[in-house]
């Protein structure tokens, strides 16, 4: 609704925003236009995505070829953790981008509804994961740098690793 009622200010002239007494209209379909092509603003998201989608599944496949010979150390694992999890990020912004740019060239087609909520609860996911293994290793550098010789439980370390971000898949699908 948030970023439905922005897009819709966005569209709007200098004097219909100011105007604010009467609610906006949101039984119409979401658009912004730009330019004189009345082309909405997702077909020029779409490809600039996906441009993005590449280099960063080119980037974090380099992470991850250059950090797997270190595999068995913790820092070094939770690298390859945060490139995967961009990787899956990455992937699904792919797949969402051309299912996005097939299906808005034909009007008479929509955009299917299942793959949608797949591809959003898998964005969710290695959202949470990426953000979450980040964490862990600003935590597990801080201890490191603040006391250098202070030993850190690895297999709990390793087992949150595991267990949080499958709480939060299934949260997710739950949602």
């Amino acid at each position: 609704y948030f970023i439905q009622s922005n897009l819709r200010l966005m569209d709007m002239s200098p004097t219909q925003s100011l105007n604010m007494s009467t609610p906006l209209d949101m039984s119409t379909p979401l658009e912004m236009t730009i330019g004189p092509h009345n082309q909405s603003v997702f077909d020029y998201m779409a490809p600039v995505n996906l441009c993005l989608a590449a280099i960063i599944l080119t980037q974090n496949a380099v992470i991850i070829w250059d950090y797997y010979a270190d595999r068995r150390r913790l820092s070094a694992l939770l690298f390859i953790l945060i490139a995967a999890a961009d990787m899956v990020s990455a992937a699904v912004e792919v797949a969402r981008g051309t299912v996005a740019l097939v299906c808005r060239r034909d009007p008479h087609s929509n955009i299917p509804g299942i793959p949608v909520i797949v591809f959003l609860c898998l964005g969710v996911f290695s959202y949470t994961a990426s953000v979450f293994f980040n964490l862990v290793l600003a935590v597990v550098k801080a201890v490191h740098l603040s006391q250098p010789f202070y030993r850190l439980n690895v297999a709990l370390i390793k087992t949150s690793l595991i267990l949080l971000p499958l709480i939060s898949l299934a949260t997710t699908a739950a949602d």
